[in-house]
């Protein structure tokens, strides 16, 4: 069996970890959306949307319920602003667990890996992204950042239920957090390149 600790390219190691961290932080992330929605329909339907649906669909029931319900402005435009930065940490965490190593292409400097994504077109198309740690350490603290404020907002719309109140006696009212500056998104090192249309002859002036 191979060790864990004896990786194929063993200058990639933190880079793995990092990229696993990404992995567990996203998906905590994922859950905090459904205490959110708790917050404007039923547990049962709430659960559905998150065992059954796309996370596009969960942030958009999560927007129409609670438009629905909620009577501050404020809070809709928490919940608006957390559905937007939560899609960023979607494309991001996408674009690194659905990517293959790549060796083609410019050569990344020391410590840089270089990972390869195919557009779901299926023409052939790629992107490709150079990772250092400081982008892979951006992008899970990014996710992090996300998780406290998902949390936070949540308290915050649910002490304000009379059975919430009841029960946390006389603890104070958690305040409306602030917003995080939104994600960062990944940017490619080469745009995205069509193979199909690469491989094409170029065609002369006189031929059109």
């Amino acid at each position: 069996m191979t060790e864990l600790n004896n990786p194929w390219l063993p200058e990639f190691r933190e880079h793995v970890y990092g990229l696993g961290l990404i992995s567990l932080n996203y998906n905590l992330f994922e859950s905090t959306l459904q205490y959110i929605l708790w917050n404007y329909t039923s547990v049962t339907t709430a659960n559905f949307f998150f065992d059954k649906w796309s996370n596009e669909e969960r942030t958009a029931a999560i927007r129409h319920f609670s438009k629905e319900t909620e009577d501050d402005p404020i809070v809709l435009d928490h919940i608006d602003y957390l559905m937007t930065y939560f899609s960023i940490c979607v494309e991001n965490r996408n674009i690194l667990m659905h990517s293959r190593q790549t060796f083609t292409g410019d050569k990344p400097p020391p410590g840089v890996l270089s990972i390869e994504k195919r557009l779901r077109d299926r023409t052939g198309g790629k992107n490709v992204f150079h990772l250092d740690l400081e982008i892979i350490k951006r992008v899970s603290n990014e996710i992090i950042a996300g998780v406290t404020y998902s949390i936070n907002l949540d308290q915050y719309v649910n002490y304000r239920s009379p059975l919430k109140r009841l029960m946390v006696g006389n603890a104070p009212a958690p305040a409306l957090p602030n917003k995080p500056p939104l994600p960062h998104k990944l940017d490619p090192h080469r745009p995205v390149v069509n193979l199909q249309a690469d491989s094409a002859p170029p065609q002369s002036s006189e031929a059109k």
